[in-house]
């Protein structure tokens, strides 16, 4: 791959670094947490405001390119807690368990 006209060696590499952790399984999650807070925060705009063009574009994506639970990126409480651990299986019950959970929903999402 070339190097765009303007764009130095430096940022260049930068770029491809952070295009990387994109399609990584941390980037996924991270990415697909960013929707849900905003859908949720830009849903809460009086209708007047609201961009519903962008919440809808932000949903495709979460639904199609960004696919964990919504579930997973509610406060922690109680109730919730004992969901989430339901839902994900037991993967909230340690960073090991997580990390499977996520490297098993990345290989089916892969295939």
């Amino acid at each position: 791959m070339s190097i765009p006209k303007g764009v130095t060696l430096e940022e260049h590499r930068t770029w491809l670094k952070a295009n990387d952790f994109l399609k990584s399984p941390r980037g996924q999650y991270i990415m697909a947490q960013a929707l849900y807070h905003a859908i949720k925060t830009m849903k809460a705009v009086p209708e007047k405001y609201r961009e519903n063009s962008n919440i809808a574009d932000m949903e495709y994506l979460q639904e199609n390119l960004f696919t964990f639970p919504p579930d997973i990126f509610k406060a922690a409480d109680p109730q919730t807690t004992e969901t989430l651990g339901k839902l994900l299986g037991g993967a909230l019950a340690s960073p090991e368990k997580f990390k499977e959970y996520l490297d098993k929903t990345w290989s089916k999402r892969r295939n």
